[in-house]
């Protein structure tokens, strides 16, 4: 983990913190936001592509990225 992914968490966390919206740990930065965050930084460094979570927590994440439930997604 980089600083630039932690600083990019704490953005994340801040803006949920101050729009009141739920967060399972409200102190600290928790995992999700991490995540989130690295998703962030990936969509950034490459446009184009496309960069999705894969996860059972869909509504964790879709209000701050892409996201599926892991086991709907299909490559042909």
């Amino acid at each position: 983990m980089t600083f630039a992914v932690l600083e990019k968490a704490a953005e994340i966390w801040a803006e949920a913190r101050s729009a009141n919206q739920p967060n399972k740990v409200k102190e600290n930065i928790d995992v999700d936001c991490i995540i989130a965050a690295q998703w962030c930084l990936l969509r950034d460094k490459y446009p184009g592509r496309e960069v999705i979570i894969a996860t059972k927590n869909i509504k964790d994440f879709q209000r701050i990225t892409e996201c599926f439930n892991w086991q709907s997604i299909t490559y042909l």
